[in-house]
């Protein structure tokens, strides 16, 4: 029950990619693999370390 109450709460990737936008991450965008389950994100620049590449996943 825990984790299909998790799994619903958590956001879409557009909804996280959104919140990672509002805490300052630029260009936020994201592949799907394994239709969906397991997204990688990808960010050009992170607000608290300038000049280095993001990722997620």
């Amino acid at each position: 029950m825990y984790l299909a109450k998790s799994i619903k709460a958590f956001p879409d990737q557009q909804g996280l990619a959104n919140l990672m936008k509002q805490a300052g991450f630029a260009e936020v965008t994201w592949k799907n693999y394994t239709g969906g389950i397991s997204p990688r994100f990808t960010w050009p620049s992170n607000p608290r370390a300038s000049g280095s590449e993001g990722e997620w996943q």
